[in-house]
Order: structure tokens, then C-alpha cells, then sequence
């Protein structure tokens, strides 16, 4: 997909951290730059309560409310022992998908989680890998 034409954006939430905040905020942005609609989608693993979902999504919306977007965020859950095949088949009918990822001081600079390589691998659309810097 043309970045042009991104109309929804797949934004997976593992938790929530100030980098989560911050992969949130550059999507809110490239959103409202092109009209597009985020969700952001947390996968748990099957052993997560229905109390501790409803928990996780609420802290969520807080933080998605304290962003005040001018464009639709939904926020959807899912529990499935196999994350990164959850994000790939929800990813399925979206346009673009930001992960995150995870770096660890190696010889090639930058490392992504299991996980994000899986999704990387299998992704259809058009992918953005949000990186941090190194925090000494």
C-alpha cells in the first residue's frame, strides 16, 4: 500500500509505557495527516482473566483520552497464546501496522523481538518499525 493511502492502522499494545505513549502519539499523528482510523490492539495470553482485559483496556482508553484524537482510536483485545499470529491475521485488513522495536546492543545495531520478526516476515501491508534509542 501507498503510505498515500493509508486509511487504517494497526497499532499492537503490549503494555503500556512511555514508549508505548510515544508509538501512540506518532501514529495519532501520521492519522490526522491522512484521515486514517488507528486501533490499537493488545493480545494476552489465554491464562488473562476477563477482569484483568477489562483493566488493561481501561488504563488504555485513559491514555487514549489524554491524547484527545481527532480521529477514530478504537481499542480491541484478544487473548491467544500465539501473538505474533494474532497481529498477523487482525493486520489483515489494515493498511498499515507500527511495531515497535526492541533494541539490544548486538553487532548488526538493531534487533527485533521473536515476535515482530514474525509479523515483519508475514505482513501484507505496509509496515513501520518504531525504534528507540539506546538509553545509557
Amino acid at each position: 500500500t501507498e503510505p498515500t493511502n493509508i486509511q487504517q492502522i494497526l497499532v499492537p499494545v503490549k503494555n503500556i509505557t512511555s514508549q508505548t505513549l510515544r508509538i501512540i502519539r506518532f501514529a495519532q499523528i501520521f492519522a490526522e495527516a491522512n484521515q486514517a482510523a488507528i486501533t490499537l490492539f493488545h493480545v494476552s495470553d489465554r491464562k488473562t482473566t476477563k477482569e484483568e482485559l477489562k483493566s488493561f483496556k481501561a488504563q488504555l482508553k485513559s491514555m487514549v483520552e489524554y491524547l484527545q484524537p481527532k480521529i477514530d482510536m478504537t481499542i480491541k483485545t484478544t487473548r491467544n497464546n500465539d501473538v505474533a499470529r494474532a497481529i498477523i491475521e487482525r493486520a489483515q485488513n489494515y493498511d498499515m501496522v507500527i511495531l515497535r522495536s526492541v533494541r539490544r546492543r548486538t553487532v548488526a545495531g538493531l534487533a527485533v523481538s521473536d515476535v515482530s520478526e514474525s509479523v515483519m516476515n508475514d505482513l501484507k501491508c505496509s509496515l513501520v518499525l518504531f525504534g528507540e534509542p539506546y538509553s545509557s
